[in-house]
């Protein structure tokens, strides 16, 4: 506990918020990427959202200090043990019993909160315990930017590849419906503007051919957005 206190204490708070802002800008980059990668989307209208950056850069910083700390814990196991002469073999315990514990709650929050699909959770839901394991075992051998680079590494791609997950475990959406007219989804949003694409709602499927139109009607054209579970969906290719 003693040096979890000294870690908080000597680690500069104006670094961990800088760190934490830029990972986080990457990791809603990457997720954005994602899901833009999935409905093919082009990237130039990736916009930094503001409200979700600031949520995305508080879960880096919680993300950043949990992982800190539990390397603190886990490395004075380490430590202790070089100094008792005692097999580094046993120290390998906490960390398994640590991702016994964490596994299922990864696991949980998947399928309950994101409500990804088993196969899904399964693929990528543990990427957070793979960056943990391989981290805490660089660091036995000082290997600290490796450690740091398998850190970035494994981020940004949990990050992107729960983008895509999600995308395609989508079932609710808004649909923009006008009188007589081809329905579209909404997929995103732009400068103000719903970033929409055709949508087949019997065949479930998205012609990626996109416009752009403004949040509020005209007079005499009005726009109305329906949120309805249609399934998921599917992403037609680009006509040729």
């Amino acid at each position: 506990m003693k040096n979890i206190k000294d870690l908080l204490s000597n680690t500069d708070l104006a670094f961990l918020l800088t760190i934490s802002a830029v990972g986080g800008y990457g990791l809603f980059y990457t997720y954005s990427l994602g899901v833009f990668k999935h409905y093919e989307i082009p990237i130039a209208f990736i916009e930094l959202n503001t409200r979700v950056l600031t949520g995305t850069v508080l879960f880096a910083l919680f993300m950043l200090l949990t992982f800190l700390i539990t390397v603190v814990i886990l490395n004075n196991d380490f430590k202790e043990r070089r100094e008792h002469g005692l097999p580094l073999k046993s120290a390998l315990k906490p960390i398994a019993i640590g991702a016994i514990i964490v596994c299922p709650i990864i696991i949980l929050f998947s399928l309950v909160i994101v409500k990804l699909s088993l196969k899904t959770t399964l693929t990528i839901g543990t990427f957070p315990v793979w960056t943990l394991m391989i981290s805490i075992a660089l660091i036995q051998f000082k290997k600290y930017l490796h450690t740091v680079v398998v850190l970035i590494i494994f981020s940004l791609s949990y990050s992107f590849l729960l983008g895509q997950a999600t995308s395609e475990e989508r079932v609710r959406y808004y649909i923009v419906t006008q009188e007589k007219a081809q329905p579209y989804v909404m997929l995103g949003m732009f400068q103000n503007q719903y970033i929409i694409a055709p949508v087949d709602l019997k065949k479930r499927s998205i012609t990626p051919a996109f416009r752009l139109i403004e949040t509020k009607s005209e007079k005499g054209n009005k726009v109305e957005l329906k949120y309805m579970n249609i399934g998921k969906m599917k992403v037609e290719r680009y006509a040729e």
